[in-house]
Order: C-alpha cells, then structure tokens, then sequence
C-alpha cells in the first residue's frame, strides 16, 4: 500500500524519541489553493531538510515589521 502524504508527516512527527518542539512558518505562496498533499510533502520536505543539516534556520527576522503581542492585537479587534 502506497503511504499518503499526511501519513509519511504524522509518521515524521510522532514516532521515535529524539523529537523536539520547533515553531515553523509556512506561507502558501502565490497560489489559493494547496492541496492537503501537496501541505504535507512541503512540511514533511522542510522537517528533513533540518534534521539532515541542510535547512537555513532562521530565528531573527529583520524585515522592518514591528513585533505586535497577540493577545493586545485580538483585544484591539
């Protein structure tokens, strides 16, 4: 039987002890619409890519915007 996608990632994410918690962003791009499949290669393709060493961490994003507390910002609404 053929894994699906969504089953390769739960697979990469839940199984094995050596997991950590990491705060990933992912942006959808220039299209509306992403298959769940299509989501779940592209996340399960960024996870490798950190564990093998090959990925590009970024944990400081310098691009001007100014960093907002959510919580302030959902009360603001």
């Amino acid at each position: 039987m053929v894994m699906s996608e969504r089953d390769r990632l739960l697979m990469f994410l839940f199984e094995g002890n050596d997991r950590e918690l990491v705060n990933m962003k992912f942006f959808r791009g220039l299209r509306d619409l992403v298959s769940e499949d299509e989501f779940c290669a592209q996340i399960h393709s960024a996870l490798m890519q950190k564990r093998m060493g090959k990925a590009v961490v970024a944990d400081d994003f310098v691009d001007g915007v100014t960093k907002i507390d959510a919580e302030e910002f959902v009360a603001s609404l």
